[in-house]
């Protein structure tokens, strides 16, 4: 069954060899109890565990029923052990946080036999030793003698053929020592037992076989024969008590289970000898083993597990150690996913503060060009596209290098690169094209317009004091008209302040015009008190809105341009200390006020005399009376409010008006007498400026009488209000989603390309009109995802620092772990495991730490965003900035998971290598 053939095993080398064993030759038989004797460091020990495979021969063989194991590989002496061997060990040698039934069934977890089967060979195995009722007891509640009986137990459960026993009885008294040498032979049945012991009187009363050994040497070999010593009456006595005992607390349920179990299995059936590589003594092959014998994923997690659970410390460190820096990656990855909604809910309610505009070009640049051209040279140019400056001067990088040591100094084409490109850079800016492209093709479900002509209407409000003749006051434009009947202010203000005040306001803007998609103004603003313009009885363009911001607030500026303050009221209260932010007014004092709206031209009156059109605007008493008789009467309606989250901005002033109210006044102007009258005098010379813009032809100016080219010619018509209805200053298109906004820009960009290539491949198209527009909010979008991008960066480093950090610890952890565990890791080997086995063990205690301290660092992170959030709302007035999603903390669980267990593979593979005699040593 068993042969050593001059077995050799040598310790060190050069001066420290030590020859434990020199050429041992035994065989043994089946059904032997063989008892090994002899002194302390003679070697027996070490012979024990070379026949359990645990430790390895120098020179000889070690033949299993005739097969030689000179060729087993690691795993051929895994599995030889799990198969064939069951060990009992002077120090018992249980795991500690495994419970007397998991104890037994360890080896088995091995052998890839089912837990119902595992539990029946344990239970049984448990039943023969005694220990029925100690199943779900832990190693600490046992006595010596009971922990022994367990060792034997697992030894036995596996149905080896062979058990070794290293000083069963070393570490027992007397009577517990004649119980287990009792117990030994009992179970032992037919197996093969070789047995080290120190006690000669135990071995003969036992053994049916003695070998002596001295200094790594056989120097006896004797079989006894079967008259052993009897056991003392009195001992004979103490173990059929105990046995009495233990067979009376023995619960039903358990030998039900048992005897329910072990009837669907056959618990008797030894294993096949797995056997892989070995050859047998006439030199063939080994039959292979149909599977290899490995410890289940379940059965690693139910060690790693349970360990964790013992060691409630040390995982609560780790887990700690690891969740910082999961807690970290949680945050960022919320707060990155805050930032993308936070800017994708700023641009949602930031469409209509910053729409798409459309620009005719007008600029102050081409204004100067025009004053030197006066012959009208330039009249088709309207603007110069910037951008597309700074394109055609930008430096040259391919052939200039910069910071050169050079002693040269080189030229750049400025002039030329300008004249080169001067198709690009003036552009006629006649947007009238674009105008009807977009009224015909525009999804006007996706996009709303709003056509801006540079109307700055006159507003005046009635102060007529009843029982005088009619007298108005101007609202708008604010400055020379607000403040013209100022002369002198109290206090140390003087006249060159004043007139500062005066610029100020003149730029400030009450009035503006609304869009007409009325869907919008509901989305951006809550209809605080009446109706919006048009839907009452009144016409559309009477009608206008007041608007409110967030805090039911309006401007003083607002005020003063609504006439309920002027600029007297406000410097008189900041010099007497008041504070007008305590004043407020009702709704009813504001909704159904009127104002008046006159004409540009309502500012001439024709004098019969002259037939000239006279400026009337400095004629108060002339000036109130066309009011009285021409103004357009127009009448607060409705009183809104930005509405909470819609953002608001599609109103830009204090009183929103309508498109109708444009039109009207556009329409009117262009009627009116006094234009008609001008047109009649241009159109004298329309025929001949038409065939040469510069033929030098001068108009009659209607209102002074003189002669005007024909650039002043368009300039005084202008200032009379004259508009061409297909020809906006501005086109705002306010697309209704982020989604309408891409595809408004490539509306635009589909015209512009059409556009282009007709200007450039068609000699009868003269001009290119392409039009530029402004996206300043794709440009502030840009800006802030650029913002959130450099952020996101740097909470990135810090949490890769953290990771860092919480990757050593757990590793340096799980390196203590092991050295803790060493002593585990021997019994393991010792019953079969291999050390991918070790291995895995180890890499699921990471796993099952890793989801511990995922699991524990989403929740703290998802903990820590509330207080975050208000601190963040409070600071930055961003609500809400840390979002985290579900799938995000999965995905952090799983990087855990990842991250632990690589921070724990070294560790894994450091307890794998540990030799497994040294590791049964370890204290």
């Amino acid at each position: 069954m068993l042969k050593l053939d001059k077995i050799s095993k040598v310790y060190g080398k050069d001066e420290l060899v030590v020859n434990a064993l020199k050429e041992v030759s035994l065989e043994f038989e089946e059904g032997e109890f063989v008892s090994i004797l002899g002194p302390s460091g003679c070697g027996k020990t070490t012979m024990l565990n070379i026949i359990g495979g645990l430790d390895k021969y120098s020179t000889g063989d070690l033949q299993i029923d005739g097969v030689s194991t000179k060729e087993f590989s690691e795993r051929d002496w895994d599995e030889y052990r799990n198969h064939h061997i069951g060990f009992v060990f002077q120090n018992y040698y249980l795991i500690p946080h495994q419970n007397v039934l998991d104890n037994v069934e360890l080896a088995m977890t091995l052998s890839g036999i089912t837990a119902a089967e595992r539990k029946a060979r344990a239970l049984k195995a448990l039943e023969q030793v005694g220990l029925s009722s100690q199943v779900k007891k832990m190693p600490n509640q046992l006595s010596s003698g009971q922990c022994q009986r367990v060792a034997i137990a697992r030894a036995i459960a596996t149905n080896p053929s062979i058990i070794l026993a290293d000083e069963p009885t070393g570490a027992l008294d007397g009577e517990n020592s004649v119980q287990i040498m009792e117990l030994l032979r009992e179970v032992a049945g037919d197996k093969l037992i070789i047995m080290v012991t120190h006690n000669p009187e135990l071995a003969y009363a036992y053994s049916t076989r003695i070998v002596k050994i001295r200094d790594g040497e056989i120097v006896g070999d004797e079989r006894i024969d079967g008259n052993r010593t009897p056991v003392a009456a009195t001992e004979s006595a103490v173990l059929a008590e105990e046995a009495a005992e233990i067979a009376e607390i023995t619960p039903p349920a358990a030998e039900e289970v048992l005897a329910a179990e072990t009837a669907e299995v056959a618990v008797e059936a030894a294993p096949e000898t797995p056997l892989e590589t070995a050859t047998n003594t006439s030199g063939k092959k080994a039959k292979k083993a149909k599977k290899r014998n490995s410890m289940s994923l379940g059965s690693s997690f139910k060690l790693s597990i349970k360990n964790l659970i013992s060691k409630k410390g040390r995982t609560a460190l780790t887990t700690v150690a690891s969740s910082i820096g999961i807690i970290c990656v949680a945050l960022v990855l919320a707060i990155n996913s805050g930032f993308n909604v936070y800017i994708q809910n700023f641009e949602k309610n930031s469409l209509s503060k910053y729409p798409i505009v459309v620009d005719s070009g007008e600029s102050s640049f081409l204004d100067t060009f025009r004053k030197i051209a006066d012959d009208g040279s330039f009249d088709n140019v309207e603007s110069i596209n910037m951008n597309d400056i700074l394109g055609v001067l930008e430096d040259d990088t391919s052939s200039r290098k910069a910071y050169t040591d050079e002693e040269l100094i080189f030229i750049k084409a400025v002039i030329t690169a300008l004249m080169e490109n001067a198709d690009k850079l003036f552009k006629t800016g006649d947007i009238s094209n674009f105008k009807s492209y977009l009224e015909a093709n525009l999804d006007y479900a996706l996009a709303s317009v709003k056509y801006d002509y540079n109307i700055n209407p006159n507003i005046y409000m009635d102060v007529t004091i009843p029982g005088e003749a009619a007298s108005y006051k101007c609202l708008n434009p604010m400055g020379d008209n607000l403040f013209g009947s100022i002369t002198s202010v109290p206090g140390d203000m003087d006249a060159e302040t004043l007139e500062q005040a005066k610029n100020i306001f003149s730029t400030i803007k009450v009035w503006d015009m609304m869009i007409d998609d009325y869907s919008i103004i509901r989305d951006e603003y809550d209809l605080l008190a009446g109706h919006l313009p048009g839907e009452g009885e009144d016409e559309k363009y009477t009608e206008v809105v007041l608007v409110l911001d967030k805090y039911n607030q309006l401007a003083d500026t607002d005020l003063l341009g609504l006439g309920n303050l002027d600029f007297l009221d406000i410097v008189t209260a900041m010099l007497g200390g008041d504070n007008l932010e305590n004043t407020s007014y009702d709704f009813s004092e504001m909704l159904g006020r009127e104002f008046k709206l006159i004409l540009n031209t309502d500012k001439y009156k024709l004098n019969a005399e002259t037939n000239r059109y006279v400026d009337i605007s400095a004629d108060k008493t002339a000036l109130n009376a066309v009011i009285a008789e021409n103004a357009i009467t127009l009448k607060i309606s409705g009183i809104v409010r930005e509405a909470e989250g819609g953002g608001g901005g599609s109103i830009n002033g204090a009183i929103g008006y309508t498109q109708d109210l444009v039109t009207r006044i556009i329409n009117n102007t262009n009627t009116s007498a006094m234009v008609t009258a001008q047109r009649e005098q241009f159109g004298i010379y329309a025929a001949q400026i038409a065939a040469d813009p510069e033929c030098g032809a001068t108009i009659t100016n209607v209102s002074t009488g003189t002669e005007m080219t024909y650039s002043e010619y368009s300039n005084f018509i202008s200032k009379l209000g004259v508009k061409d209805i297909n020809k906006p200053t501005l086109i705002n298109i306010y697309p209704k989603s982020i989604e309408a906004k891409n595809y408004v820009l490539n509306f635009i960009d589909s015209f512009n390309t059409t556009a282009y290539n007709n200007y450039k491949n068609d000699d009868a198209v003269l001009i290119d009109y392409s039009v530029d527009y402004t996206d300043n909010l794709s440009a502030m979008v840009s800006s802030l995802e650029r913002m959130v991008g450099i952020i996101t960066s740097i909470l990135i480093a810090v949490t890769a620092i953290a990771l860092v950090v919480s990757l050593l610890m757990i590793g340096i952890l799980m390196y203590t772990s092991v050295q803790d565990r060493t002593k585990e890791i021997g019994i393991l080997r010792s019953i079969g495991a291999s050390k991918s086995d070790v291995v895995q063990i180890f890499n699921t205690e990471t796993t099952v730490l890793g989801l511990i301290a995922g699991a524990a660092g989403v929740l703290i992170a998802f903990i820590l965003k509330f207080p975050l959030n208000l601190i963040i709302s409070k600071e930055l007035n961003i609500s809400g900035l840390i979002q985290p999603i579900w799938w995000q903390y999965i995905l952090v669980i799983f990087g855990a998971v990842i991250l632990t267990i690589i921070s724990g593979l070294i560790p894994a593979f450091v307890a794998a290598k540990k030799n497994p005699v040294n590791a049964l040593r370890t204290e």
